[in-house]
């Protein structure tokens, strides 16, 4: 499936086993129709989604209103330097081999057209467990996201046409 801005995303875990809550990763496929340098806010595989829900059985056990700015805060609090530079792939900080800046763990400048893949650990209730979370043994569990609208995602005025998020994976 493709998702675009403005969508709702959803995974159901398997109701069988336990589920092991760091193992809880989020994995995707981007592209950004756009001009050169337009300027991502915040952590790049985070940006652009700006909710997070999670749902046992039919009741809300969590839910993340600006996900992209909580979850941006997080990496921000619990990553020094030297570990953003580990995971300036993945994260999305940095896609030249050059050696980066400070300034550019702060999100990422676009170049035209720009298509990748970037993968993290969800931060969120599931994944915050100290043990393993007994799914065969509870309800249904899901976990929504929901996409940023692309004006939301950038900080100048040069703004992507249209995003495309593929392959996303739980």
């Amino acid at each position: 499936s493709t998702f675009s801005e403005n969508q709702l995303i959803q995974f159901d875990f398997n109701n069988t086993g336990f589920i092991k809550p760091d193992s809880i990763m989020l994995r995707y496929k981007y592209a950004y129709t756009t001009a050169v340098n337009a300027e991502m806010k915040g952590t790049p595989v985070f940006t652009p989604f700006n909710r997070l829900q999670t749902t046992i059985g039919s009741s809300v056990v969590e839910n993340i209103s600006n996900f992209n700015q909580v979850a941006n805060m997080l990496t921000n609090l619990q990553l020094n330097t030297s570990q953003k530079y580990g995971l300036q792939s993945t994260y999305g900080f940095q896609s030249d081999t050059d050696v980066p800046t400070n300034e550019q763990y702060d999100g990422r400048k676009l170049v035209q057209n720009e298509t990748g893949s970037f993968s993290a650990p969800i931060p969120c209730l599931l994944s915050n467990c100290e043990k393993l979370i007994p799914a065969g043994m509870m309800p249904q569990i899901r976990l929504e996201l929901t996409t940023e609208s692309i004006a939301n995602q950038f900080t100048t005025t040069v703004v992507p046409t249209a995003m495309t998020l593929s392959n996303v994976e739980l």
